[in-house]
C-alpha cells in the first residue's frame, strides 16, 4: 500500500489532475501487484459528454442518489474503451504521453522509494 500512496501523491503534485481515479485489480493471474492510477482532466470529461455513445449510461443511473452528473465507472469505461482500446484514440490535449511519462520518472526517480 506504500506504493499505491507514494504513487497517488507524486502523479498529484506532478500532473495536478481534477481527480486521480485509483482502480486495484486481482484476477490477471501472474500479477500479484496489478493497479492502475487514472489522471481526470476537465477536457477528459468534456470529451465524455460530447460523445454521445455513453448517453446510454444515463439509463442505469438513480437520480436521487446522484451528487455529479457522471461517475467514476462511467468515465472509467469511457478512458479505458476510447484511450485504451481504440485504435485512434481521441486528441490528447496538452502534454504528450511520453511528457507524462518523462515527468512521472523524474518525480518517482527525484524520490526513491525507502529501501
Amino acid at each position: 500500500m506504500e506504493l499505491l500512496a507514494r504513487a497517488q501523491s507524486l502523479m498529484v503534485q506532478t500532473l495536478a489532475p481534477e481527480r486521480l481515479y485509483i482502480s486495484r485489480y486481482g484476477h490477471s493471474a501472474g500479477y500479484p501487484i496489478h493497479f492502475h492510477l487514472i489522471p481526470v482532466y476537465d477536457w477528459l470529461e468534456q470529451q465524455f459528454w460530447a460523445d454521445s455513445r455513453y448517453r446510454s449510461l444515463e439509463m442505469f443511473a438513480n437520480p436521487a442518489k446522484s451528487e455529479t452528473c457522471t461517475d467514476g465507472a462511467e468515465l472509467t469505461l469511457f478512458i479505458w474503451r476510447e484511450f485504451g482500446e481504440r485504435t485512434h484514440p481521441p486528441t490528447i490535449p496538452g502534454r504528450t504521453i511520453a511528457q507524462v511519462v518523462s515527468l512521472l520518472r523524474k518525480a518517482f526517480a527525484a524520490h526513491p522509494y525507502p529501501a
